[in-house]
């Protein structure tokens, strides 16, 4: 990948599904963002247990990466597929 705009290019040409999983991601990550710039911190506000609390943006971030992470393990096994196909 190396440069954003060829970044960008990659995620136009993407599946939507990959579209929306990098979508959460950035969104989280942009809104944790937000909230440390202007409040210094992030506010943390779904709480479990004494040690865990999260919010929406970590929320988000999970959610995207495992997506993101689920849908290249799915791409691969077809791709082994595909080409176990071919020989």
């Amino acid at each position: 990948m190396g440069k954003p705009h060829e970044a960008i290019q990659q995620l136009k040409q993407a599946a939507m599904r990959t579209r929306v999983a990098a979508g959460l991601l950035l969104g989280g990550a942009v809104g944790n963002l937000a909230d440390r710039l202007r409040l210094g911190y992030v506010t943390d506000f779904i709480a479990r247990g004494d040690r865990n609390a999260f919010n929406l943006a970590d929320l988000a971030i999970y959610v995207g990466i495992g997506a993101l992470a689920l849908f290249s393990l799915l791409a691969d096994r077809r791709r082994g597929r595909a080409s176990g196909a071919a020989e």
